[in-house]
């Protein structure tokens, strides 16, 4: 997998410039920009995967296109299908914490998608698997080319800076840590590696961007319902 990047910004060549531990804390605090343009070879050999049980409640999934307007469909741009994804995460970094995932498509479309999610949940597993998601639907209904938009820097840079270098590596960081969120990020690369070209595009979250907004929202509403029905079952 390679990387072009359509943004060479300032940031990057602050990135480039620090030590290995300063790095971590930059992943560890989504400290970076991007907008890069993933090329992969495709990889057809998993087509038929079904969506991992243990990351996903497919049981639960929601197809949520009332919550948009009447106009139906997918956005198509020079040839891209626009997706926007958002993962959420409550109680980040507790025994209980809990996600969910929202996947828009366009204004009415059947397949804007939200789910809860299984097993440990964090905010970059949250994004991660969000994406994962968002390409795998898109794939399943015969999209080759996906500008993905996600409001986090955190799989922005894994995809466009850090995935192949870890690959070669083992799986390791350079100082021989094993990287975070092994299983999910493998997952999104099998995802990418499917298409005929993935552009992932960081945005700025709840800035008023429609894509991202409703993204956000079916996160929300998911982990807002689940939380509805846990008070519902414990009394």
């Amino acid at each position: 997998m390679s990387a072009n990047l359509e943004d060479n910004t300032q940031i990057y060549d602050a990135f480039r410039s620090l030590g290995i531990e300063q790095q971590e804390e930059v992943e560890r605090l989504y400290a970076s920009h991007s907008s890069t343009s993933i090329f992969s070879e495709k990889d057809t050999t998993n087509d038929d995967e079904e969506f991992p049980p243990h990351l996903f409640d497919m049981e639960k999934i929601q197809k949520v296109e009332s919550c948009m307007s009447s106009d139906s469909g997918e956005s198509i741009v020079d040839g891209y299908l626009q997706l926007y994804t958002d993962g959420g995460c409550y109680n980040n970094g507790k025994e209980n914490a809990y996600g969910a995932v929202g996947i828009y498509f366009g204004r009415g479309s059947k397949l804007n998608t939200s789910v809860m999610l299984e097993g440990k949940v964090t905010n970059n597993i949250a994004e991660i698997r969000a994406a994962y998601l968002g390409l795998q639907i898109a794939y399943e209904n015969g999209f080759r080319k996906v500008k993905l938009f996600t409001d986090s820097h955190y799989v922005v840079m894994c995809c466009s800076r850090w995935l192949k270098g870890w690959k070669k590596n083992n799986w390791k960081k350079a100082n021989g840590r094993p990287v975070l969120n092994k299983e999910e990020l493998e997952y999104l690369d099998e995802a990418i590696s499917k298409m005929d070209d993935v552009q992932m595009v960081f945005v700025r979250g709840h800035k008023g961007i429609e894509g991202n907004e409703y993204a956000d929202k079916l996160a929300r509403d998911c982990m807002s319902a689940s939380r509805s029905d846990l008070n519902k079952d414990t009394n």
